[in-house]
């Protein structure tokens, strides 16, 4: 499942993109008098959509280091904030609790990998329809 946080940071990102394209026609019909500008911020969005790609999180694998390593380090904290005693040492991480953290790390990079597929779809058909007919958008305006 994916975190709400994410999903208005990729709203942010598609309202970002609509109004790079709707910036750059509107800037090219009213501002620069020139067709060609047109295009310009669907240039923006599509870097912008690129920039958001390349940089994602990896939510997954933060859960996966929490359980497979970070797991006994937490547990003993919360033993002792809570006053409790500590039990005897364990192995580090049984070959379960690994298979669960894989499997946690599958489901949840899975979840993120399909919102951020959609959202950055869109975001990158809107800037590179801006790219290529921002010009002919710009037109009608002028």
């Amino acid at each position: 499942m994916t975190q709400p946080s994410e999903t208005r940071r990729y709203q942010v990102l598609l309202g970002l993109v609509v109004a790079l394209c709707l910036g750059g026609v509107l800037a090219a019909a009213f501002v620069t008098q020139n067709r060609a500008d047109g295009g310009r911020g669907g240039v923006l969005a599509v870097a912008v959509s690129f920039a958001a790609l390349f940089l994602g999180r990896s939510y997954g694998t933060k859960v996966y280091d929490i359980i497979a390593s970070e797991a006994a380090t937490l547990s003993a904290t919360l033993r002792k904030i809570d006053g409790r005693p500590d039990p005897a040492p364990a192995p580090a991480t049984s070959d379960a609790e690994r298979v669960n953290g894989l499997a946690a790390k599958i489901k949840t990079d899975a979840a993120a990998q399909t919102l951020q597929n959609k959202y950055l779809a869109a975001a990158s058909v809107l800037g590179t329809l801006t790219a290529g007919f921002g010009d002919v958008a710009a037109g009608w305006l002028m």
